[in-house]
């Protein structure tokens, strides 16, 4: 994969790309090899930075290791619902029903008490301006109601009540289902799935010549290991 094999919505028409492209993702969940391959993917690539949007840590298996690599890459992280979840004490209760109370309490003794401050304490937005003048808001949460996320049943009226307060050239909610990209009015509104799971998602947001900005959905097949039978 190389930035001129790459498709993007809207289609750029052959315009000239401007900078590096912006590597957004979010839902890692504690799953460093998913993360892993997601930066592997992308490695060849002149990015302009890195943005994590939100639930970092929880509910995968190697927590502690999900937080040092985007340290090492030096991400950009925004503090998602989980994030906030582990900055306190006593499990939240809606924390618990959808991630249950060991897997909070496991993660959070991986991860330690000054770790999971850090993350409760982890701004709600990143701003980043892109190679020429286009800028990309990226939250957790939509603007209106940072409880709630995106999925692409929405219309385009329930998306522009809960993110058209957006002054951004781009929009980049975290929390949802996808992933997706769509156009809402001037603004690009786009969800990139999960890092964990099945298939891993990403988001590349790239401008190009003339102030146009274009977003390529990454999507990354899970390396499989397979054991060997004894005898």
């Amino acid at each position: 994969m190389t930035r001129s094999t790459l498709t993007f919505f809207p289609d750029p028409l052959g315009g000239r790309p401007v900078g590096g492209p912006l590597l957004v993702i979010s839902q890692i969940r504690g799953d460093l090899a998913a993360l892993d391959e997601v930066l592997d993917k992308t490695g060849h690539l002149d990015l302009c930075g890195i943005v994590a949007a939100g639930d970092h840590c929880l509910g995968g298996p190697d927590p502690f290791g999900v937080y040092r690599r985007l340290g090492e890459v030096g991400a950009a992280l925004v503090r998602g619902e989980t994030d906030d979840a582990l900055a306190v004490a006593d499990v939240p209760a809606h924390v618990e029903a959808e991630e249950g109370y060991d897997a909070y309490r496991r993660t959070r003794d991986q991860l330690g008490d000054v770790v999971c401050r850090r993350l409760g304490e982890l701004p709600t937005t990143q701003v980043v301006t892109l190679g020429g003048h286009a800028g990309v808001m990226v939250v957790s949460g939509t603007p209106k109601l940072p409880h709630r996320g995106v999925h692409p049943r929405m219309s385009d009226n329930e998306l522009d009540f809960l993110c058209g307060c957006a002054a951004e050239d781009v929009l980049v909610v975290g929390k949802g289902e996808g992933p997706f990209v769509r156009a809402l009015g001037p603004m690009l509104l786009a969800h990139p799935g999960a890092v964990a799971g099945p298939r891993a998602s990403a988001l590349l947001v790239q401008e190009f010549a003339g102030g146009l900005v274009g977003i390529h959905t990454l999507q990354v097949a899970r390396r499989r290991t397979t054991r060997r039978r004894a005898g």
